[in-house]
């Protein structure tokens, strides 16, 4: 309830700037499912795209380029040297962090479904061997 987050207040702003009272338990747990399956959507995106471009003969570099002055622009673009990095580092069950990535995919597909919402996009990013959009 609010009278709880004002009260931990000064522990949450110790930890990040930007706060968001979600609404009951569990609430920011959804929050974060729903954020982290538009990020790792996007940047799954953005490695095909730039795979793509590649392959046709257009360096990454100028690929990038031209998206951030268009209508592919996006934060996983922009960020995506970092993202790759962060990806490749090890995580805290001697694994990479991708790991925790396809774990937080996964989770977001399972939160979907537990909604009874057709995710069809999701379902392909978490089950890509199928080749196809549900």
């Amino acid at each position: 309830d609010e009278a709880s987050v004002a009260r931990a207040q000064p522990i949450f702003s110790i930890v990040g700037e930007d706060i968001f009272h979600t609404g009951g338990v569990g609430m920011g747990l959804a929050a974060k499912l729903c954020n982290n399956l538009m990020a790792l959507t996007n940047m799954k995106v953005v490695e095909e795209a730039l795979s793509m471009a590649r392959a046709a003969g257009i360096t990454e570099e100028r690929m990038i380029e031209i998206a951030k002055v268009s209508s592919g622009d996006s934060w996983a673009l922009r960020n995506i040297a970092s993202l790759r990095a962060l990806l490749l580092m090890p995580g805290t069950d001697g694994g990479t962090m991708m790991k925790i990535a396809d774990k937080d995919l996964q989770l977001a597909k399972k939160f979907g479904d537990s909604l009874g919402l057709k995710l069809g996009i999701t379902n392909y990013v978490v089950n890509n061997e199928t080749g196809k959009i549900e």
